[in-house]
């Protein structure tokens, strides 16, 4: 009887230890492994070949050109991992100015993929896969400097690993993106600036209407004759943060120019459209 009760007491605090030790291990990348100025990588727990020593790599790209940010825009960055040899996948990147401050701000796309941690004692914040799945490929939104820092640069860590749940055999791969500053007109920037596009216009029956919030906010989207008359309201609510899209139907519009105000909490922008 004593030994059963000894086994009981042992089974239940190894039970105790394990459940408490599951609840804290995090699936996704820890902070400050990008590789960035003074960073680790995913090699100080993931081994089997040297850094960037496998058949594959991590790759980052974006829907800008010329790899040139405009102030404060936002752009869809995308972010892909390669290795044929490999079936899981996770990667983590920053932001950094020139002096290695952060640099821009991100926002996610895929909250069921993608997690975005901050770093208390430096401020960098990181974008990382939620956990290392088959999932290869990742986008996320990152909205650029609204002042010019000059040159930002992407550090990406990415781990390709074979899904044994051990160090051993995975490859780790490194990269790093420098976007520069692009010199615009005023009239240029006013419009990079825009949180509202509309595709589109003229308008002959429906229209798209994409735009980005930097915090939850009411919205509220309206239809305005010339003279600024309110003829139509299409939209009135509150949303959350990230890049949003709705579909505007003319129904009850005569063909000519109209304006569309978007108000985004004490924000106001006024664009000129076209009913055809």
């Amino acid at each position: 009887m004593k030994q059963l009760f000894t086994i009981v007491i042992l089974l239940t605090s190894f039970i105790f230890f394990t459940s408490n030790t599951l609840r804290v291990i995090k699936p996704y990348p820890p902070k400050a492994t990008s590789g960035a100025p003074g960073e680790n990588t995913c090699i100080v727990c993931h081994s089997g070949t040297p850094l960037n020593g496998g058949p594959g790599s991590i790759d980052i790209s974006y829907d800008g050109r010329n790899n040139k940010y405009v102030l404060g825009k936002t752009y869809k960055i995308t972010v892909t991992a390669i290795d044929p040899s490999e079936i899981h996948y996770s990667f983590e990147t920053t932001s950094l100015d020139a002096s290695n401050n952060p640099a821009g701000k991100p926002s996610l796309i895929d909250p069921s993929n993608t997690l975005i941690q901050t770093d208390a004692r430096t401020g960098r914040v990181y974008v990382t896969d939620y956990d290392a799945t088959p999932l290869n490929t990742w986008t996320f939104n990152w909205k650029a400097p609204s002042t010019n820092v000059g040159n930002v640069t992407f550090y990406l860590d990415g781990v390709e690993a074979n899904g044994d749940i051990k160090p051993q055999g995975d490859h780790v791969y490194t990269n790093t993106w420098t976007l520069t500053p692009k010199a615009v007109t005023k009239e240029e920037e006013l419009a990079a600036l825009s949180s509202l596009d509309i595709f589109p216009n003229p308008i002959q029956s429906t229209a798209t209407l994409n735009y980005t919030l930097d915090e939850p906010s009411l919205v509220s989207i309206q239809i305005l004759d010339l003279s600024g008359k309110n003829v139509k309201t299409i939209w009135n609510r509150n949303e959350n943060e990230g890049t949003h899209q709705l579909n505007f139907n003319r129904e009850g519009l005569n063909s000519g120019a109209y304006m569309i105000q978007i108000q985004i909490g004490n924000n106001t922008e006024v664009k000129k459209i076209v009913i055809d």
